[in-house]
């Protein structure tokens, strides 16, 4: 059985204590992309332009499935 003395040292370490961090400010991003995606959605309603507007919902969704990735990925490796 694990020491809980041990377990609470590991909570209170500066490196696990900035990898909660970097988790903490990935999530916050995920939901700052979440809200320029919405943004630009609902730009494209109200602007009609065709071509521009599929170009920057394109780039509104990559960039938010990038960050949902890059969480993911982070949250692997730490």
């Amino acid at each position: 059985m694990p020491d809980p003395t041990n377990i609470v040292q590991q909570l209170v370490q500066p490196l696990f204590l900035l990898k909660v961090l970097f988790l903490i400010v990935l999530f916050l991003y995920i939901i700052f992309t979440f809200v320029v995606f919405n943004q630009v959605r609902v730009m494209n309603r109200v602007v009609t332009e065709t071509h521009s507007s599929a170009i920057l919902a394109l780039i509104a969704l990559l960039n938010f499935l990038a960050a949902i990735s890059l969480f993911i990925y982070a949250l692997a490796i730490l």
